[in-house]
This record gives structure tokens, C-alpha cells and sequence, in this order.
């Protein structure tokens, strides 16, 4: 009994194991990562550079994920928009490349967002 049970372990972490690498193999070579250092959820839009066409995202606290455009674009821009003390809207824009991780993050010292490379 107990070696059937190992052996449905071993069986299940494998499998696991296996669904893993398979999501790790199938993010593209033009995704870049976008991580959300805030404890807020974040609201964005990003595009292929030069493209009119946005994709609306959000990106939960303290996480990050892969983004990509199925047409095989490398380089982005993020638009991150946010409401000021003055209730004024402001927007800030970044350029990104693909293959690169990225931190978005609240600049208190520049008081807006703003994107490093991770």
C-alpha cells in the first residue's frame, strides 16, 4: 500500500513539474515581465511602439507576469495613468524592449510612477 502510494506521489510531482516547465517554454521571446512592486492593483495599457492599438491590464500587488503581442512586436510602450493630489489625471509613458524584466513602482521623490529594469 505504501509503495503505490509513493508511487502516486512521485507520479503527481512530475507531473507538476512537468506543466511547469511547459508554462515557463511557452512565454515568447518578444514577452517582456512587468512586476508590480505597489500594494495596490495597477491599471495600464501597453502597445507595440508606433502602434494606435493599446491592451487595457491590471496587475495585481506585489506580482508580476508576462505580456506580449501576438504579432511578434519587441518594443513597447506602457502608459500608466494615475490621479494626482490636485485631482488632476496625469499619464507617464515608458519605453520597453522584449526579452527584459521590468519593476513598476510608485516615485515618491519624483511623485510618479516610474519603471526600472529589474
Amino acid at each position: 500500500m505504501r509503495k503505490i502510494w509513493l508511487r502516486t506521489l512521485m507520479i503527481a510531482l512530475v507531473a507538476s513539474f512537468s506543466v511547469t516547465a511547459a508554462n515557463a517554454l511557452a512565454v515568447p521571446s518578444n514577452a517582456f515581465y512587468l512586476h508590480n512592486s505597489s500594494n495596490k492593483v495597477l491599471h495600464f495599457t501597453y502597445a507595440c511602439e508606433g502602434s494606435s492599438h493599446r491592451w487595457k491590464h491590471e496587475l495585481d500587488p506585489n506580482s508580476g507576469k508576462y505580456y506580449w503581442a501576438k504579432n511578434g512586436c519587441t518594443e513597447y510602450t506602457i502608459t500608466k495613468s494615475t490621479n494626482m493630489e490636485d485631482g488632476e489625471t496625469k499619464s507617464f509613458t515608458y519605453d520597453i524592449d522584449a526579452g527584459h524584466r521590468y519593476e513598476i513602482f510608485w516615485d515618491s521623490s519624483k511623485g510618479a510612477w516610474n519603471i526600472d529594469e529589474l
